[in-house]
């Protein structure tokens, strides 16, 4: 425990005494230091595991402002947890008996696939990685719509469960962040809207929710896609997509809460690696990626039909046909991060009976891979009665409509 002591002179003569106590703790598992208490402020150096730290007293349920490597700033609480059980990156690309995700499949997101690979492609937007990860979230304005919500106080974060993390693969945060950004290129091959009043106010809303989730820590970004189609996705590394008519569907703000909260789930919930365990006809021999590094260099390698190829069954085995258990746990804990944040449950149903209005008649959009609407609107009633989850939170319809005025011309 360090004690630091500041006398300062009063102007009337009369001497304060400020007192900071500073605790010294170690990281237990690297974490991005950020300028503010929250995935969405600047990121400002990577913290590596095994990093003494000066911390602050506690200002914030899950933040500790902490001073590192000569920066002050504010660390996730999880930095200072032992990490999980999960098996690392690196031990994937090593092979082993504990592999569970092929080091190919893993190669195709990031061994230079977006730079390289998917640029041959013309029907692929590569511009779309670069622009969500370019994404910076308004803090203002995150601040403005966390103060306006009668349960967007602090302490409305501790309410969400532990992450599932033991036994599951456990993916870099490097190398996550290029398997998301792999997988929008793959899915946002019409383009994203370029709407800066809509994008920021859907971001965020994202971090409001976000912030709510199990991994509050991870930079939420939220892209509105150009594609036809009742749509939404939710990629590693936090990144959501969701399609203009899946918005559009939307009549408030906690629908779109609840909405983005569906897709954090399936991120936070690491819908995607549970697949990659379950499908292991998908797994290849490390010869496959040892040969992939052995031809890095030589133009038009024959195993660049391999690495599309494998990207595309990353995208299939992530974002594809989901389980139907996935779908219902992600309406559940959507829901569950949207009231956490003072919206109102009721609002995933509503937008979801919108939907099922809709899609009479339509076969050709993601959700005919999902359990019916009618089971998962079902489920969510029975979890808002059963679980003490509060009904009657906010939906702020008005502010909904001012910031998406324009889409609606």
């Amino acid at each position: 425990m360090r004690i630091f002591q500041v006398m300062v002179a009063g102007m009337t003569g009369c001497v304060l005494a400020v007192t900071s106590l500073a605790e010294s703790r170690t990281v237990l598992r690297s974490a991005v230091l950020r300028s503010g208490p929250g995935a969405y402020y600047e990121a400002l150096v990577e913290v590596p595991a095994g990093t003494p730290v000066d911390a602050q007293p506690p200002k914030h349920p899950v933040w500790v402002e902490v001073q590192a490597l000569q920066r002050q700033g504010w660390l996730p609480e999880k930095a200072f947890e032992p990490a999980g059980k999960g098996v690392e990156f690196a031990a994937l690309l090593k092979g082993g008996a504990g592999m569970a995700v092929s080091a190919a499949d893993m190669a195709a997101a990031t061994k230079g696939m977006v730079g390289t690979t998917y640029r041959d492609r013309p029907t692929v937007q590569v511009a779309v990685a670069e622009q969500l990860a370019s994404l910076r979230i308004d803090a203002p304005m995150v601040q403005t719509i966390e103060g306006s919500l009668s349960g967007g106080a602090a302490g409305a974060r501790m309410r969400v469960p532990a992450a599932p993390e033991a036994g599951l693969v456990m993916l870099r945060p490097d190398a996550e962040l290029e398997l998301g950004q792999a997988l929008a290129v793959r899915v946002a091959e019409q383009g994203l809207v370029a709407d800066e009043k809509a994008v920021r106010y859907v971001n965020a809303v994202a971090a409001v929710v976000g912030a709510r989730t199990e991994r509050y820590d991870l930079p939420y970004r939220v892209g509105i896609l150009k594609a036809s189609g009742v749509n939404g996705f939710g990629l590693p590394g936090g990144y959501v997509l969701i399609s203009e008519q899946l918005l559009a569907l939307a009549q408030d703000e906690a629908e779109l809460a609840c909405l983005i909260g569906h897709e954090m789930a399936h991120i936070s919930r690491f819908h995607g690696m549970r697949e990659f365990n379950k499908r292991s006809t998908h797994r290849q021999s490390d010869s496959v990626f040892d040969e992939l590094d052995a031809t890095d260099d030589t133009p038009a390698s024959d195993h660049e039909a391999d690495l599309n190829r494998l990207a595309d069954t990353a995208y299939l085995t992530i974002i594809g046909k989901r389980a139907r258990v996935d779908e219902i746990e992600a309406d559940l804990y959507g829901v569950r991060y949207a009231a956490a944040a003072g919206y109102d449950p009721g609002a995933m149903v509503r937008v979801l009976r919108r939907i099922a209005d809709a899609q009479q008649g339509e076969s050709d959009d993601a959700f005919r891979h999902h359990p019916s609407l009618d089971e998962r609107m079902a489920a969510i009633e029975q979890f808002v009665r059963q679980s003490g989850t509060e009904a009657g939170g906010q939906t702020f319809a008005g502010r909904f409509r001012e910031q998406l005025a324009d889409r609606a011309r």
